[in-house]
């Protein structure tokens, strides 16, 4: 991982905690992982894969759309779109 990779992630993540309301524990709840490894994902000392950044952004877009209160499929299809 680039440093510049390194931190889009970084910034990333925390981007997204701000927008689900959610600290760092409650993230890896949410996401099923061990708090260890969520913290090396938040600090940048492990890459983040697609798995868990799709996961990710499923979450704020489900946020998102509950604020909304817009179908979250109709939302993500879009985004997902080129």
């Amino acid at each position: 991982m680039t440093p510049e990779q390194k931190q889009q992630q970084i910034e990333f993540i925390k981007r997204s905690e701000k927008i689900l309301g959610f600290n760092a524990g409650e993230m890896a709840r949410a996401l099923f992982v061990d708090y260890d490894t969520y913290g090396k994902w938040r600090r940048g000392q492990r890459e983040l894969k697609a798995a868990p950044t799709t996961s990710i952004r499923m979450l704020v877009v489900m946020k998102i759309c509950n604020a909304a209160k817009e179908d979250a499929f109709t939302m993500w299809t879009n985004q997902i779109q080129p």
